[in-house]
């Protein structure tokens, strides 16, 4: 584990690095919604307005004080970042959330209770922000009817703000663990076949809602599938990447690069120039 001060220590330390043997900096030009990136003299990259974002487990919609306007200090810090980036909120919890309109909120890690002026709080956080979201629904312990529900009060609530939604956390884990959501094995054939089933109800209830998937924790395989099986029905394709395997992070190895990483970043980008979809 390691403080914020032992980070920006770091990182100083690395950008002093840089100008101390003559490499040259990133240079971005951020007047344009497409950032331009350009590294030691190479050609320069397009960066979207939108690359930056954050992650948060679900229960920080319910805590009251964290995603909302009134939070003066908070906004500022998000803007701070920039002016459209993405809010993306699921996480573990997801696996544990319920939406109750009229409920009770709570923002515990196994009883998460997400109400309606939970999403309209949300909502209009992200309106000052003009930051958008993604949305993660309870695939592993929730029913469809449940889940078109809450998707036509997230739409409602997140507008134009909705980036896309997700159909569970991590879902290649499921068949795993003490307590596995599904019976084991549980694999992309299984998965494909059980959220085509919830897409379908979902977009019947929601025309024109966005959807990010498969949002595998490390699946790869699961991705490149999910992106040829798409057919137009998955806008935005999701896995997640941990540094040191979560437990073992530290600044030094943030700032090296990780040649497991780009291994990886090759085939994703890979398939998604394939198939048209980020």
């Amino acid at each position: 584990m390691f403080s914020r001060r032992a980070f920006l220590s770091n990182a100083v330390k690395y950008c002093a690095s840089l100008s101390l043997t003559g490499s040259s900096p990133a240079v971005v030009n951020v007047s344009d919604p497409l950032h331009t990136l350009r590294l030691s003299g190479a050609a320069p990259v397009s960066v979207p307005g939108n690359f930056i974002g954050l992650g948060y487990e679900m229960s920080s919609v319910a805590t009251p004080g964290l995603l909302n306007v009134d939070n003066h200090r908070y906004v500022n810090l998000i803007k701070g970042l920039g002016p459209a980036g993405v809010l993306r909120v699921g996480g573990i919890v997801a696996n544990y959330t319920r939406y109750e309109p009229n409920g009770t909120s709570r923002a515990e890690r196994q009883n998460t209770v997400i109400t309606h002026a939970d999403l309209d709080r949300f909502g209009l956080f992200l309106k000052t922000t003009a930051w958008s979201a993604i949305w993660s629904v309870n695939f592993a312990q929730g029913g469809i009817e449940d889940a078109i529900v809450e998707a036509r009060a997230v739409a409602n609530a997140l507008g134009g703000q909705l980036l896309a939604l997700e159909l569970g956390n991590e879902v290649e884990n499921y068949g795993r663990g003490e307590k596995p959501f599904r019976t084991s094995p549980y694999n992309y054939e299984t998965y494909r076949a059980e959220y085509s089933e919830w897409l379908a109800a979902i977009r019947e209830a929601v025309p024109g809602i966005r959807l990010a998937a498969p949002d595998t924790a490390s699946s790869v395989e699961w991705v490149e599938r999910m992106a040829n099986d798409s057919k137009g029905d998955v806008q935005l394709l999701t896995t997640h990447y941990y540094r040191g395997n979560q437990k073992y992070g530290t600044p030094e190895l943030l700032l090296r690069p990780d040649p497991p990483l780009t291994n990886v970043l090759v085939r994703l980008r890979a398939v998604a120039q394939h198939c048209g979809i980020p």
